[in-house]
């Protein structure tokens, strides 16, 4: 079976201010892929994946 985990960050209280979010995917009760996009001020989203 796979499963696609999601996780918002939020930069304050208000629903509109995501700033990041993580996404793991998992298989056969391993991660097999993970990755986060994040805003960062004064720059463009920036993407980054780890190796499994």
């Amino acid at each position: 079976m796979r499963a696609v985990c999601i996780d918002f960050e939020t930069a304050n209280s208000f629903i509109g201010s995501a700033c990041s979010v993580g996404i793991a995917v998992i298989e056969e009760k391993k991660i097999i892929d993970k990755r986060i996009r994040c805003s960062c001020r004064n720059a463009a989203w920036k993407t980054v994946r780890w190796g499994i």
